[in-house]
């Protein structure tokens, strides 16, 4: 359960990230001659970014409860 909970606040934690700093970046830029699409590019990439580094945590993170599982299964049977 507390596997699915910890999930569940990375999810929650990426999606604050990206709607708190990625999405008012425009702001950053008032202003200046920026054109929409460049601003544009910049949130997706930050975006991106953020989604690719949460995928490699949850693959970390699953590795970490398999294993402890399987030595949670192996104490078990001895």
């Amino acid at each position: 359960m507390l596997f699915v909970l910890f999930i569940w606040a990375m999810v929650l934690a990426v999606c604050v990230f990206l709607i708190v700093f990625v999405a008012p970046i425009h702001f950053v830029f008032f202003g200046d001659p920026y054109d929409r699409l460049i601003i544009s590019l910049i949130q997706a990439f930050i975006a991106i970014i953020a989604v690719v580094v949460f995928v490699f945590a949850l693959s970390k993170l699953k590795k970490l409860y398999v294993q402890r599982q399987i030595k949670l299964g192996e104490d078990y049977h001895h």
